[in-house]
């Protein structure tokens, strides 16, 4: 049986998301990912990763739901940073093929490196539980990481780190590229975050075996 407190939680959160949605800007999806991020909220409030006040629902009802999923976003990745993965990365399962001051792009070579590089993200290759790693890398598909470092400020958290995704030249000469929420980022702004970053956009290509 439900609790009183759990209750008023369950309805902290349903106030929380549609005074969101009423309120402020709508966007793509954005239904799905706030329910996305009060869920996630859930996870981490229930391992103790947050505490008071950031803990408490209402605190961000006030803040907005951009500065919840920003808060959301960065929290999981400094968790994920710090939790032990059953599949081990050894020095070879990925290639640091570009770093400068700003970012630092890696070359993924097999799944043990996906899921500990892309732990924070919401990327389905990134999932231990999941085969789809696998059954890309098979059709000659090829992935990138593009981690942003903390010097860069003014960053969306959802940025902080990229998946670009390569095909093989029998499927598409095109590439594709995600954010930590999975959701697909334009390539015309792709290239202008690596304007920024002074990435060359030219190293994201098919890598011959």
């Amino acid at each position: 049986m439900i609790t009183f407190k759990q209750f008023l939680l369950l309805e902290s959160f349903s106030d929380a998301k549609r005074i969101w949605m009423s309120t402020e800007r709508n966007y793509d999806q954005k239904d799905l990912i706030i329910d996305k991020a009060i869920a996630d909220f859930k996870l981490l409030k229930d391992k103790h990763i947050i505490s008071a006040p950031m803990s408490d629902i209402s605190f961000w009802i006030k803040k907005g739901s951009n500065e919840f999923l920003n808060f959301i976003t960065k929290t999981q990745i400094e968790y994920e940073k710090k939790r032990p993965l059953k599949t081990k990365m050894k020095p070879e399962d990925a290639e640091v093929v570009f770093e400068n001051e700003n970012a630092i792009v890696y070359f993924i070579k097999t799944k043990a490196a996906a899921c500990k590089l892309g732990a924070a993200s919401d990327w389905c290759i990134s999932k231990e539980k999941h085969d789809y790693y696998e059954e890309y890398s098979e059709k000659g598909t090829q992935f990138y990481f593009l981690s942003i470092k903390d010097s860069v400020k003014n960053v969306n958290n959802d940025f902080k780190q990229l998946a670009i995704t390569v095909y093989a030249e029998h499927i598409s000469d095109e590439i594709t590229i995600f954010d930590l929420r999975n959701e697909e980022i334009p390539n015309e702004r792709f290239e202008k975050i690596c304007i920024m970053l002074k990435v060359p956009i030219d190293i994201f290509h098919h890598k011959k075996n």
